[in-house]
């Protein structure tokens, strides 16, 4: 593991960054995971550094103003092998290549204590003068951390600058063993199960780290804090790290369970005319126990909120809430509910994409701002984000928690939708996106639940509803209407609250393509009709009547006196040309549609 050290040469403050190779990072006051804040010499962005995987390509920015040292000599760029350093200001920069022995079996130490975590936080300190100003920086430095390696990498930090004799720190993980152990086979497998997450040290580069692997595993075993301290003497024969006195073992107690700890070794303390050797170390681990219990602490925060944030991306804020107060994974487990599905499809995506192949970013920022509209409407009204069917979006209702009125608040994140994507204008609405949108939604029983990990969360549903509002979807190019529902969805709704500024009607009973049973589709609008509109209705309702009979003539009859650009009408016109004016065989008032 190649790590470069910045260390302050007038001060205690350094840090060690682990280097991936073809990924270039600049060093500079304030260049984030990689600042080097306590020098002033050193320019904001200072200096790119590339690991290849055999060297280190150092090149000095322009802006730079100081000048960067390489073997005693100004240099603008050159290659830095590992164990070599540089220097800018007062900062030594060092490549290392820090190696962990991950084998053997050492013996049991000269002296073992061992301490619950909450024996070590209720003791005081023995010695507070050394431990005031670490302490006080300890909160201030952890919590900065931008990244979960930056905020391993800082807590070793905070703990090598709080124990002068320490000379190694790291943050430990054991793989969990399936099944009873068994001779030496099993003990073997059981020590290679450990791993170093991050490691901190002030030993030479060419000092292999090799710490006490029954220290880790007594430590993680018991869930307690240990000290082992070995005679110098004796260090062939007790500890394979024959540059450590002394080590302890802290597990980090997190809601993961994640069986980490942090591990710390070093060199007797100095002489103390009040404090034994013992007594010293258990102020160490006191203080490094409390750097630990504030990483594990800011673990379960980060977690927290990577899930809130991966959650939001689905769930409205109410939704959120309820999940907070019950076990998630079961709560989000795949099951058989009754759900609203709406499906939201994006039109005139191809066109722009046409008008504008010279700025395809212009293109791809206002699909993104359409797709927000969507996704905002349905979260707001109390939905869950589905999955995404090319430029199509998809939201329901009912899961994870019945949710009453859940076909309502389908219809009325639809017409928020649509108030942003008028139809009646290719210009856009009050966004001005320039796209237009058709909606279907459909209720009914189907499965719904989330797939995968925490981490990579997916929600989806599927079944009759979910097919049926994708086709209802596809059937508003055809019936020129921008937002269709089944029945079922228009019998919980209707009748629509008093006053509010919407109107469902029928339109047809349709079998759409691949589907057995016929679904009677409704049409929504975000508005109430006029006297003269609900006229138009009326005589459409009657025409519809006679087309459900089989009394073409007199459905034809109706549907012309309704105004030409009556979208139901035209429809159903459309459909009697179709059939010639004739009824067809074993009619059921049904039509029957031959593609999606």
């Amino acid at each position: 593991m190649i790590e470069l050290v910045a260390k302050d040469t007038k001060s205690h403050r350094r840090w060690r960054r682990k280097l991936v190779p073809g990924h270039p990072v600049v060093i500079g006051r304030t260049t984030e995971r990689w600042a080097v804040d306590w020098d002033s010499q050193i320019s904001s962005r200072h200096a790119e550094l590339l690991w290849n995987g055999v060297e280190l390509q150092v090149t000095k920015k322009v802006a730079a103003s100081n000048p960067i040292f390489f073997e005693g000599r100004r240099r603008e760029a050159f290659v830095l092998p590992v164990g070599k350093h540089f220097v800018i200001g007062h900062t030594d920069f060092l490549l290392v290549d820090v190696e962990v022995t991950m084998a053997g079996n050492d013996q049991a130490p000269r002296t073992e204590i061992t301490l619950e975590h909450q024996n070590v936080r209720a003791a005081s300190f023995q010695s507070t003068g050394d431990r005031i100003r670490s302490l006080s920086e300890l909160a201030t430095q952890i919590t900065a951390a931008a990244s979960d390696e930056e905020l391993a990498a800082k807590t070793l930090d905070v703990i090598l600058q709080g124990i002068p004799h320490a000379n190694c720190a790291a943050l430990i993980h054991r793989d969990e063993i399936v099944g009873e152990e068994q001779g030496e086979e099993q003990a073997a497998s059981k020590s290679n199960s450990l791993h170093f997450d991050k490691l901190d040290t002030r030993l030479a580069p060419e000092v292999e780290f090799r710490p006490s692997y029954r220290l880790i595993h007594q430590s993680l075993d018991l869930g307690q804090c240990v000290i082992h301290v070995w005679n110098r003497q004796d260090d062939d024969h007790f500890t394979q790290d024959i540059n450590s006195d002394w080590a302890f073992c802290i597990p980090v107690l997190d809601q993961q369970k994640s069986n980490k700890a942090i591990y710390v070794s070093g060199t007797h303390p100095s002489a103390s005319q009040t404090l034994s050797e013992v007594q010293t170390l258990q102020d160490d681990l006191k203080f490094a126990e409390l750097a630990t219990a504030t990483f594990g602490n800011l673990s379960n925060s980060r977690r927290l909120m990577q899930r809130q944030a991966a959650l939001q991306q689905f769930f409205s804020p109410s939704v959120q809430e309820f999940l907070q107060h019950g076990e998630a994974n079961q709560l989000l487990a795949p099951r058989e509910v009754d759900i609203t599905v709406l499906f939201c499809d994006l039109r005139g995506f191809s066109r722009a994409s046409e008008k504008h192949s010279d700025d395809l970013m212009h293109v791809l920022h206002k699909v993104s701002r359409a797709l927000s509209v969507m996704t905002n409407a349905i979260l707001h009204h109390g939905g869950v984000i589905g999955d995404f069917h090319g430029d199509a979006a998809m939201g329901f209702w009912g899961w994870p928690i019945a949710q009453e009125g859940a076909e309502l608040a389908a219809c009325k994140a639809a017409i928020e939708i649509l108030r942003h994507f008028p139809e009646e204008t290719k210009q856009g609405g009050p966004t001005g996106l320039g796209f237009q949108v058709g909606i279907g939604i459909a209720s009914g029983r189907a499965v719904a639940g989330k797939i995968g990990s925490e981490d990579q969360v997916k929600v989806t549903a599927f079944g009759p509803p979910v097919n049926i509002a994708s086709r209802l979807e596809s059937m508003t190019k055809t019936m020129q209407m921008p937002i269709l529902t089944d029945q079922a969805t228009a019998l919980k709704v209707m009748p629509l609250p008093s006053g509010y500024p919407a109107h469902l009607s029928p339109i047809a009973t349709v079998l759409p393509y691949g589907m057995a049973e016929p679904v009677t589709v409704h049409s929504l609008q975000g508005k109430l009709p006029t006297p003269l509109e609900q006229e138009h209705e009326s005589i459409y309702q009657q025409g519809l009547t006679h087309f459900q009979n089989g009394q073409f003539a007199l459905a034809t009859e109706q549907l012309q006196t309704l105004p030409e650009d009556y979208p139901a009408g035209k429809f159903l016109e459309k459909k009697i040309v179709q059939y010639q004016a004739e009824t067809p065989d074993n009619w059921a008032g049904v039509i029957r549609f031959d593609r999606k």
